[in-house]
């Protein structure tokens, strides 16, 4: 078996292949006359929703179906689904890019490589690796003012809501991603840093990974005070009141389970992760 790469070996091997890309970039940027000339796929809603905000949705020649925000977003051309992408309809476009993320896209990017096509990995963890992504994608499509201003935007409100905030006592949220399975929001996870940001405890801080199957007698020994429903299973809610042992909870005893956000503003890592924040924190204290 062979030994695994040093980390600071794998370190300098991203920055050189993030050089290259950007040289790559800035060749076709050149050579067609202008950033808008770029022809870009994104596979992903928050990298699409992230290359409209910087001012590049004018490059982008298709998207997956599941990418419908902006509105201006549904009426790009369509590649496939978040997880099977249609690799001949791709081919048809003629993109200079393929934008995808992580979790199960690894096979497309693996297809895209087979075929030669540029592809750049988008996958931020934390905001702050979300802020270095818009950064570093608005430099590649000489965008780098609209990037720089958008997240110092968002920065900003970030500290306005941190300003909000109650001191004292830190609720504990459990947020709910499926029912049946439980599956929850959990250690180094996107979600779980928004859980953070709002000001609260993650009951799933110790999941083997980020979004991970959880136990429902975990949650009753450790009793969240707020309970968020990240899908839109039906009668969620009424479904949960009926778990063994749960009608104990703080938060269902005290109301305080929602399933009235909207998923995508907690689930996806982009530029609308603000508004989650805020939500979060109205569910938590009334403003």
């Amino acid at each position: 078996m062979k030994n695994a790469m040093p980390a600071g070996r794998q370190e300098k091997l991203i920055v050189i292949q993030h050089i290259i890309l950007f040289i790559i970039l800035s060749f076709f940027i050149f050579n067609q006359g202008g950033a808008g000339e770029l022809r870009i796929v994104s596979t992903a809603p928050n990298i699409t929703e992230m290359l409209f905000e910087i001012g590049a949705g004018n490059m982008l020649v298709g998207v997956s179906t599941y990418c419908n925000f902006p509105k201006e977003a549904k009426n790009k051309e369509k590649i496939g689904t978040f997880s099977k992408a249609n690799m001949e309809k791709i081919i048809s476009l003629k993109p200079d890019i393929v934008f995808t993320t992580g979790l199960e896209q690894g096979a497309i990017s693996e297809q895209l490589k087979e075929l030669g096509i540029t592809n750049i990995v988008v996958y931020p963890k934390t905001p702050d690796e979300l802020f270095n992504e818009i950064i570093r994608i608005s430099e590649m499509l000489g965008v780098s003012g609209r990037g720089k201003e958008l997240v110092d935007n968002l920065k900003k409100e970030l500290f306005r809501i941190k300003e909000t905030i109650p001191k004292g006592r830190k609720y504990k949220v459990l947020i709910e991603l499926w029912d049946d399975p439980l599956i929850v929001a959990g250690k180094d996870s996107f979600v779980g840093e928004l859980i953070k940001l709002a000001g609260a405890e993650n009951v799933a801080f110790d999941t083997d990974r980020p979004y991970s199957k959880f136990s429902p007698e975990l949650v009753i020994e450790r009793n969240p005070d707020c309970i968020i429903l990240g899908h839109s299973s039906n009668n969620g809610i009424l479904n949960l009141l009926k778990r063994t042992g749960w009608s104990n909870i703080t938060a269902i005893k005290t109301k305080k389970v929602y399933d009235d956000i909207n998923p995508d503003l907690i689930l996806r890592p982009g530029p609308r992760f603000v508004i989650g924040v805020k939500e979060i924190c109205k569910r938590l204290y009334g403003k």
